[in-house]
């Protein structure tokens, strides 16, 4: 198991170092984006098409990358969004009839960047299961890169998808957690879900998101935090576990089952075979629960 997931990281890197004349050809369903509003960003390049199980179908655009493989921060889909995006769909039954919540109406996702694809695909399942009413908050850091804005412009693109739901963009900044500042209650309470994807990276980042995701535990008794991660990542087993297990019940479930897996691999070949950023392998991946239920 440990060679197939070095095979798939080197395949990772190949392509990701390749120059743009080297990349493999693009498939005739991610074409240039002629459909941007006039505060959309410069940047965007073109759009993708991902399709999903359960019949969702996500035309999104990202920001452009830069030389290399270094892109602004959020600027691009990665692999845990589409393993994330893939939980949300199978998982359904566990994750919406959980012991620790009756109803899942009001939602948010921390770290969305500028595609929004796990986001935007919990306003879709909610959309299918419940009448009019839910919500979902799609959050990440305000900045002059324009991932807010591209991802404004990814919502919009597809409503048709979420007619039932009410799906919101909002700048979100953790170290204002950190730092003690006033952050408005009315747009962060009452949650009942909050979702996220490889959102610890470094030591900083660790502290920064427990920070976050503690406060809204301790607003929102009945909330459920899923966070899919790969778990060998600075500071999240020596900074943001211990920080949420002093107070509350968190569970790790690992490595992902390979159907999992599967499914979020053909949502990237769908998107026209252009690999996402992040590890490839399986067993890096973990799926974290935390609940507000304190110890």
């Amino acid at each position: 198991n440990s060679l197939a997931g070095n095979e798939d990281e080197e395949g990772f890197w190949r392509l990701a170092l390749m120059s743009l004349d080297d990349q493999p050809p693009r498939r005739l369903d991610e074409h240039q984006s002629n459909t941007c509003s006039d505060d959309c960003d410069e940047n965007i390049l073109r759009l993708k098409t991902y399709s999903l199980p359960s019949n969702i179908k996500f035309t999104v655009s990202s920001l452009e990358e830069n030389e290399g493989i270094m892109s602004p921060l959020g600027s691009q889909a990665w692999h845990a969004s589409s393993l994330l995006a893939a939980y949300i769909i199978l998982k359904t039954d566990s994750l919406f009839k959980s012991t620790y919540t009756n109803h899942i109406k009001h939602c948010l996702e921390l770290g969305s960047g500028a595609v929004g694809l796990s986001g935007m695909t919990l306003a879709a399942v909610l959309s299918n299961m419940y009448p009019p009413g839910a919500e979902v908050i799609l959050t990440d850091l305000e900045s002059e890169t324009g991932v807010l804005n591209n991802l404004q412009e990814n919502v919009k693109r597809n409503m048709s998808m979420f007619p039932n739901v009410g799906v919101d963009v909002q700048a979100l900044d953790w170290n204002d957690f950190v730092h003690n500042k006033r952050v408005s209650e009315s747009r962060l309470r009452p949650l009942d879900l909050v979702i996220g994807s490889e959102l610890v990276y470094t030591p900083e980042t660790a502290v920064a998101c427990g920070g976050v995701v503690a406060h809204l535990l301790h607003n929102n008794p009945n909330l459920l935090v899923l966070i899919i991660q790969v778990t060998d990542r600075p500071g999240f087993e020596t900074h943001f576990l211990p920080l949420l297990q002093k107070e509350f019940d968190v569970r790790i479930e690992q490595p992902l089952d390979s159907e999992l897996y599967d499914v979020a691999s053909s949502i990237v070949v769908d998107a026209g075979g252009q690999l996402m950023g992040g590890t490839l392998d399986r067993f890096a991946y973990g799926v974290c629960w935390i609940s507000s239920t304190t110890k």
